[in-house]
């Protein structure tokens, strides 16, 4: 019966200071239910990850990320081969190359460019190009973002570029009282 199940996980990692790995798996049986589980809903029976790291450079980072996720629709599996770059002034150049398939979709591949920025000590700006094998054209974005501090500040995020063969605009606002935190997004 539906809610009455089991649920079982494991995990192995190993963190050194130029290279990491790990590995997890966790399984469902057919009759486990999330609380939060709703009729109809997609449920997850199986998740498998693999990720490694492995500095290549003085500033340099690969990255490696297998995943492959089983739910009551299919099997979905992920291959992410990713390269990343700390510049002077904190500045972070990265390049990812994706494999997305499975039993229900065409595999898709993508790769993405992105340059991460900070500008003092709360702002940051991240540029990204993204270009899929399935769209004919990439997706551009710039987003603008400052984070809020702990108590008694506001934040916001600007996004603007092209996605999906669109025209992408979004701003959004966070204030953060002793009162509680207040959000506008358009």
């Amino acid at each position: 019966a539906l809610g009455r199940g089991t649920l079982g996980k494991v995990q192995l990692l190993r963190r050194e200071r130029d290279w990491s790995y790990a590995l997890s798996a966790e399984e469902r049986s057919n009759g486990y239910a999330d609380i939060a589980f709703e009729p109809a809903q997609v449920r997850t029976l199986s998740v498998r990850q693999f990720s490694a790291s492995a500095r290549i450079a003085s500033a340099q980072w690969l990255n490696l990320l297998g995943l492959r996720t089983r739910d009551t629709t299919g099997t979905f599996d992920t291959a992410t081969l990713g390269w990343s770059m700390s510049l002077p002034r904190s500045i972070t150049l990265s390049a990812n190359l994706t494999r997305f398939g499975g039993t229900t979709a065409p595999a898709v591949t993508v790769f993405s460019l992105a340059l991460s920025m900070p500008f003092g000590e709360r702002d940051y700006a991240v540029a990204s190009v993204e270009k899929r094998s399935d769209a004919s054209r990439p997706d551009a974005l710039l987003q603008w973002s400052r984070n809020l501090l702990e108590s008694d500040s506001i934040g916001y995020r600007l996004i603007g570029g092209d996605q999906s063969g669109q025209h992408r605009i979004e701003a959004s606002v966070v204030a953060r009282t002793g009162f509680g935190e207040f959000a506008a997004e358009a």
